[in-house]
């Protein structure tokens, strides 16, 4: 009985490297073979191009810099949140939260919809200094670039850390203030130190997900001055149908994120070391300042809180609004209208057809990762070892333009498959991490006693899991499929790489409809994505807490 299920557990663990190793291995081996020889002349082509070279450059630069400017805001909230006690605090961590759960392609058209030439902040901007020039022009520039990731991975960096700056004993630098240290060289030499690893852990994680961003380049990055290796590989791979040049990429593109993850790797141990030692060493509750009657004080940290959620909610809010904005047919001026929520609920619409597909292969790719997911729980408990969970996350390595761009290869062999299936399978890769991360703690907490009480009164393995394990489970396992459908259900980049154009989800339709500047519908429908995404995303969270209460 032990043998079958030990089996059955490997099996899913290579259907698992099934999943992924096969599509990368048909993206990378583009890049040694050519003519059905193995060559190395597409690789020196790619790497002896100057235009490939500054693509190169240019994805680390604004990387790098995006990095830099989330660190920035994120260390000015981490402070905010560890030093003050204010009212309404909870609700600004969790609207902090916010930007990192919504796709890629939502903050594209809030960005367009609030800081566009004819959006609602230059709207506003008119009407208060009483000119018809667009005082702020950022979009399809560098600087909108920076500001997306920004609003994007802010929360990353509020996250982690704040997650150790809230552990730390602040009496370590109020004893440097009494010896004589102002605040800045306390916060030199005393605190930046124990936040150091949290730093590099955030920084070089916000870096992978800029680095491998893709639709936030595609429409805010305007043409290709901006082109970084993910819009260039679904360029070269789709509309060149260079293989061979956008597989180059790929390698390139893999080694650099192989580096950057390994070192996100060493800092994150040594952060969660540092956390767990401040918290394990304090014994007094730690102090917090009040903001009540600070003046100069307040003033700065009620105007930070203030702009950054503006920030956040400005082009969040904005996609609501336009939503219900149609412009009149004979003037300029916008009307209240639900035209654009009739148009997609209308019967046979290009929308709902959207909704139909978007929801099957989230739905199919939530079931396939959370039963994928608690097999490999099962094999990893059991080995022990820490060499398999690794291998788990492997998918988190590789973006999901170039998983996409395997499956795209692969679906040339394997032409008897709907698009769907393809797209749900390559959804369920990107989707396992997030469902092992959810899925995987739980596992690890439940009482082998029982099982084994189980198994003494007769109950096979199966049994067993379904009767004992899985009613202690079943928080975590929503959690892991309402997660696995919101992640699919606003998956760009991967679908964009696999679709032939005739299968249309949420987001590409999205896509197209920014792309044709009809932004009503675009609105109306990003805002039922948002709406869908938030409440996923919230009860799976909710769900987390209440296993871990």
């Amino acid at each position: 009985m032990k043998r079958v299920e030990s089996r059955s557990i490997s099996l899913a663990f290579i259907f698992m490297l099934g999943l992924f190793i096969v599509p990368m291995a048909f993206t990378l081996s583009n890049a040694f073979i050519v003519d059905s020889r193995f060559s190395l002349s597409a690789l020196a082509k790619v790497a002896a191009n100057p235009y490939n070279l500054r693509i190169l450059g240019f994805s680390l630069l604004q990387a790098f810099l995006s990095s830099l400017l989330s660190l920035s805001l994120g260390i000015i909230g981490s402070y905010v949140l560890a030093a003050y006690s204010f009212r309404l605090k909870s609700l600004v961590r969790v609207v902090y939260s916010v930007p990192f759960v919504l796709p890629s392609i939502l903050v594209v058209l809030g960005f367009v919809i609030f800081w566009g030439n004819s959006g609602f902040l230059n709207s506003l901007l008119e009407r208060l200094l009483g000119t018809d020039e667009p005082v702020i022009k950022v979009l399809y520039s560098f600087p909108a670039i920076l500001m997306a990731h920004a609003f994007y991975n802010y929360p990353v960096a509020v996250n982690i850390i704040s997650s150790t700056w809230e552990a730390m004993d602040n009496r370590v630098e109020m004893a440097a203030s009494s010896l004589g240290a102002g605040r800045v060289k306390a916060f030199l030499t005393v605190t930046l130190p124990r936040l150091k690893a949290s730093i590099i852990s955030a920084g070089s994680l916000i870096f992978l997900y800029c680095f491998t961003s893709f639709a936030i380049i595609l429409v805010l990055g305007g043409g290709p001055r901006f082109t970084t290796m993910e819009v260039e590989i679904y360029r070269k791979a789709k509309l060149s149908m260079d293989i061979s040049s956008a597989s180059v990429l790929c390698l390139f593109s893999l080694v650099i994120c192989l580096l950057v993850l390994w070192i996100y790797n060493r800092a994150q141990r040594k952060a969660k070391m540092i956390e767990s030692f401040e918290i394990s060493s304090q014994k007094l509750p730690k102090i917090k300042k009040s903001l009540h009657k600070r003046g100069l004080e307040a003033f700065l940290v009620y105007s930070f809180i203030i702009l950054s959620l503006i920030y956040i909610l400005g082009p969040l809010a904005s996609i609501f609004l336009r939503a219900f904005l149609s412009s009149s047919s004979r003037s300029a001026s916008r009307i209240l209208s639900l035209k654009a929520y009739e148009k997609i609920f209308s019967a046979g619409s290009a929308s709902l057809l959207a909704i139909a597909n978007s929801s099957l292969i989230a739905l199919a790719s939530a079931i396939m990762s959370t039963l994928l997911a608690l097999e490999l729980c099962a094999f990893i408990t059991k080995a022990r070892t820490a060499a398999l969970e690794l291998v788990s996350m492997l998918p988190m390595v590789v973006s999901s333009v170039m998983l996409g761009l395997g499956y795209w290869m692969l679906s040339r062999y394997m032409g008897f498959l709907d698009k769907r299936v393809l797209i749900a399978l390559s959804h369920t890769i990107l989707s396992l991490p997030f469902a092992l991360r959810t899925l995987l703690p739980a596992y690890r907490s439940l009482p082998a006693n029982l099982r084994n009480a189980a198994l003494t009164l007769g109950a096979d393995s199966r049994k067993a899991f379904w009767q004992v394990h899985f009613p202690l489970l079943w928080p975590s396992v929503l959690a892991s499929l309402l997660f696995g459908f919101a992640i699919s259900l606003g998956e760009l980049n991967a679908t964009l790489m696999l679709g032939d154009g005739r299968l249309v989800t949420v987001p590409v339709l999205l896509y197209r409809l920014i792309g044709s500047y009809d932004y009503q519908s675009a609105c109306a429908l990003g805002s039922i994505l948002i709406i869908v995404s938030l409440m996923a995303f919230g009860l799976g969270e909710l769900l987390k807490r209440r296993r871990h209460a």
